[in-house]
């Protein structure tokens, strides 16, 4: 916009407007564009109804009076109507007025408190050195109001008819009755007035005679008057256009010079909330696709290292990685493959990494190594890591967690195992103040599942080894966990791998004793709802079992009584095999979640290869899991050829069918 001749900018603002609107939708995302868009509407919204309460207020008062008129207005009626009148219509209140709705100085000081506070943000000092200078919005505020002398004019014309019109009034009123009530102070210099009621409220105290001159002088009042209300609207409607041109040119025409600039460096906006002033930024298309392969080549490398144990070489590529992330906040932030982010991805390699070397020492023997190492991974870590998310290559997270807990309670320094609850509470009191990282909670499934294994082991602290834990649970309030708090709701199944886990770690403490404790539990707790479906599903086989169990125990006292009561059972359970076995088969079919995997011929990483499945192939699950000796858990699966074999429980999904 030329600062010489500004009003050249707004001669077709709705035009440069959709212009602007073409550029920000083209130069930002679609969801930052539909930001600006909306914080430039709100704020010509604002504007111009407090310029409308303004310039309309004494218009819309002088309507009020007119309308409170009575019909037959007796002398005190016209002096109070009089006397309102010259009030509402007092030539320097409207010009006050006018000038007040017409002040935009405030645009300036609204738009440097905006880049104060973006400048607040990731690399802000941007938006300070694209910010427009006074001189530019003085060339703004003369632009948007070009158009006023036709206004200004059409108020003239209308001021110089009624002021014609009470000078003939006041001729009529003095030759009639030698006296004039109304003077010339009809020469309003500002603000349209509501004029369409003199006629009858002021014709009564005329004569007959002036009639004729105060009807063509009274039809020139009304033309003028509402040639001026047409102007006065035409007039806020271009107001309007202009406002939201200058706002969308301020505004967006920042943010797109900002964004630009961020583009440089690879980077651009990706949400903006205007009115708190933050917004976030992300990688570009083109460095997201470079880092999403830079990550990947970089991940395939250390775990090509970790299946050759080559522990040393894949901890310090595992380290660099994870270093040079942390660095860059906007790319540790940015979600690549599979929704994670690159923080997440770097630091589920680190954990990883170091989880199976350190299980490689515990196996070794070397204890104190473990353990000391162990804690200080336990201490540096920041993220839930879910060790689904790795493929069948690596250990589950309780692989390392229960022999963490194992070797702290044969070296007598179960304090050791604080830093578990330290970590918990860091996790859930983050998630739920500012949420996860992409990739470190998209599944609230998989999140309940992961951090079971921490909640049993807090569970074991409070309920066992008598610690008070502070939870910080809520954002209201914290509280201590007390017994029985903490224990997650878990299945008898996922109690027994719990378990198994434990006894492949081996030796029995006081860890084992609680563990098998809550299976016995959760023996005798009712079932739960999914339980009853499998007892509803084969009610034949539980039947019998119950009437086994009955005839068993009370066979010596009741002996022929029961065997009546089996026998009716029993007979009443073959005469129903017909309809049982004419409903249809349930069965579980199971689909893997990488691009290619193995199915082994036993539970274990290191039994051979049966088959290979890709995406496309379905798998009959047959009811039968195992967990070997690093937590990983397998399921027997049946190919659609009938050929059978394991696969690790990371790599698959239920599917329907």
């Amino acid at each position: 916009m030329g600062v010489a001749k500004p009003e050249t900018y707004f001669k077709d603002a709705e035009l440069e407007y959709n212009h602007i609107v073409r550029d920000v939708k083209t130069r930002l995302n679609e969801r930052v564009a539909k930001e600006v868009i909306a914080f430039v509407n709100l704020q010509t919204d604002r504007a111009m109804s407090d310029v409308r309460a303004n310039l309309y207020d004494r218009a819309e008062k002088l309507l009020q009076l007119d309308e409170a008129m009575p019909k037959n207005p007796d002398k005190e009626d016209i002096d109070h109507f009089v006397t309102r009148f010259f009030r509402l219509a007092a030539p320097g209140e409207i010009s006050k007025e006018l000038q007040q709705a017409l002040n935009f100085e405030n645009i300036e000081t609204a738009y440097h408190d905006f880049i104060d506070g973006m400048a607040a943000g990731e690399y802000g000092e941007v938006f300070k050195r694209y910010k427009y200078p006074t001189a530019f919005f003085n060339g703004l505020c003369q632009a948007m109001l070009h158009h006023i002398p036709s206004l200004v004019d059409a108020l003239q014309t209308y001021t110089d008819t009624l002021g014609n019109h009470a000078e003939l009034i006041a001729a009529i009123r003095s030759e009639k009755q030698g006296q004039s009530f109304l003077k010339a102070g009809a020469s309003v210099a500002g603000l349209a007035v509501g004029i369409p009621f003199l006629g009858a409220g002021l014709g009564k105290l005329m004569g007959n005679n002036a009639k004729e001159k105060l009807d063509e002088s009274w039809s020139n009042v009304i033309k003028d008057w509402n040639a001026y209300v047409d102007r006065l609207d035409s007039f806020f409607d271009s107001l309007t256009r202009h406002y939201r041109l200058a706002m969308m040119t301020l505004y967006g025409g920042t943010i797109m010079r900002v964004n630009d600039q961020f583009r440089t460096g690879h980077l651009m906006i990706d949400d903006l909330d205007p009115l708190r002033r933050r917004y976030k930024l992300t990688l570009t298309a083109g460095e997201r696709k470079e880092t999403e392969t830079w990550v990947k080549k970089t991940t395939h490398g250390i775990q090509t290292l970790v299946a050759y144990k080559q522990w040393q070489e894949a901890m310090k590529v595992a380290q660099d990685l994870f270093d040079i992330v942390k660095k860059q906040p906007v790319m540790a932030r940015t979600a690549l493959y599979d929704e994670k982010s690159t923080l997440y991805i770097a630091h589920l390699y680190y954990y990883l990494t170091y989880q199976e070397a350190l299980l490689e020492e515990f196996k070794n023997g070397h204890y104190d190594h473990f353990y000391e190492k162990t804690k200080r991974l336990y201490e540096e870590m920041f993220l839930m890591v879910y060790t689904r998310n790795s493929g069948e290559m690596f250990s589950t997270s309780a692989a390392l967690l229960f022999r963490f807990v194992k070797e702290s309670l044969r070296r007598d320094k179960t304090d050791d195992l604080l830093v578990l609850a330290d970590y918990f509470n860091q996790m859930s009191l983050r998630f739920q103040q500012q949420g996860g990282y992409p990739g470190e909670g998209s599944s609230k499934v998989i999140m309940q599942e992961e951090t079971k294994p921490y909640d049993v082991v807090l569970a074991f602290l409070t309920d066992d080894l008598g610690f008070q834990i502070h939870l910080d649970t809520s954002k209201q309030r914290s509280k201590s966990a007390q017994k029985g708090q903490r224990l997650p709701r878990m299945s008898r199944k996922q109690w027994k791998k719990l378990i198994q886990i434990d006894e492949a770690i081996g030796p029995r403490d006081q860890f084992s004793a609680f563990l098998q404790a809550n299976h016995v539990r959760s023996l005798l707790s009712p079932p739960s709802s999914a339980t009853y479906q499998w007892i509803s599903r084969h009610k034949k086989k539980v039947t019998a079992v119950v009437l086994g169990a009955v005839i068993g125990f009370g066979g010596y006292t009741y002996g022929e009584d029961i065997y009546q009561f089996g026998e009716e059972k029993i007979s009443m359970l073959q005469s129903s095999d017909t309809e049982v076995s004419a409903g249809p088969e349930t069965n579980t079919y199971m689909s893997i979640t990488t691009e290619y995997a193995n199915v082994r011929s036993d539970s274990s990483l290191n039994s051979s290869i049966s088959f290979t499945v890709d995406q496309e192939d379905d798998l009959r699950y047959l009811e039968e899991e195992a967990t070997d000796v690093e937590g990983r858990t397998w399921y027997l699966v049946e190919q659609t050829d009938g050929e059978e074999g394991w696969i690790s429980g990371k790599i698959v999904q239920e599917i329907s069918r």
